[in-house]
């Protein structure tokens, strides 16, 4: 009995060190400082929220989808939600149309409102009207083809030689600018600046533009004769739309029955 009792004595004191190790090996909570809280612990997610909140502060919020609403020359209601494709139509031809760019946005838009619904989206309109991006001007497609025979006709020898060259330079980067990555921020800025905001279109009868046949030697009056004299001969009345008659710009139009609609954003 005495020796059963020792060896349990002898068995409780060499288990006791390995007690104490396996205690010391059970994590400490530790008394973190209010005041140091936030560098102890998840700095990077903290760090993170903040960069955000920063970039959001930075941007302006932009519309995503946007709705087009306006009463047409009929008078019937009609409204339509803008997308992420039709956005990306207008960025290319904000990109590849002359200027002004913010111009040109606007009367895409009405065009497109006052031709509706012949054009179910903003997207195929663009890329029907808008020359730098259309498909029919491409290298192979009809109206390049339908203009080198014209040029065929009207010109020949060297003359006709350098025509036809920048014909076919023109055709080239048209397929190129069609599908390329509109990136720049002035760009992509002047079009969602038009949607960040309920608004209504600031020339509702303005609805065709093209860009212009004036010399660039030419005053400015002189170039307003001309745009002038172009509109009438297609029963059109041109429009200085927040800019001057200057050479190398676009020139705008209004039809000459007004056109009783007020494209609106919101």
């Amino acid at each position: 009995m005495l020796l059963k009792h020792l060896l349990f004595s002898v068995l409780l004191f060499l288990s006791k060190p390995l007690l104490i190790r396996n205690e010391q090996k059970v994590p400490q909570k530790k008394t973190i400082p209010q005041s140091s809280y936030k560098y102890y612990i998840d700095w990077k997610p903290l760090l993170s929220v903040r960069e955000s909140l920063i970039e959001m502060q930075s941007k302006p919020t932009i519309n995503v989808n946007p709705i087009l609403s306006w009463k047409n020359s009929n008078g019937k209601d009609y409204s339509y939600t803008v997308t992420s494709v039709d956005k990306i139509s207008l960025f290319r031809s904000c990109a590849y149309e002359g200027k002004p760019q913010y111009a040109v946005c606007w009367t895409l838009l009405q065009r497109f409102a006052f031709l509706y619904p012949k054009f179910k989206n903003i997207n195929s309109f663009v890329k029907e009207y808008v020359q730098p991006i259309n498909p029919d001007w491409f290298i192979d497609g009809s109206k390049h083809i339908s203009y080198v025979a014209r040029l065929q006709k009207q010109y020949e020898g060297q003359e006709l030689i350098d025509k036809l060259k920048d014909a076919e330079r023109r055709a080239i980067l048209r397929k190129k600018h069609a599908s390329a990555e509109i990136d720049s921020k002035e760009y992509i800025s002047i079009v969602e600046n038009i949607f960040n905001a309920t608004t209504e279109s600031p020339g509702g009868e303005i609805i065709h533009y093209c860009a212009s046949f004036a010399s660039p030697h030419i005053t400015e009056q002189e170039a307003q004769k001309e745009a002038i004299a172009f509109g009438n001969k297609r029963g059109m009345i041109a429009v200085d739309f927040g800019q001057s008659f200057l050479p190398g710009t676009n020139w705008f139009f209004k039809i000459s029955k007004s056109v009783n609609f007020k494209l609106r954003i919101t």
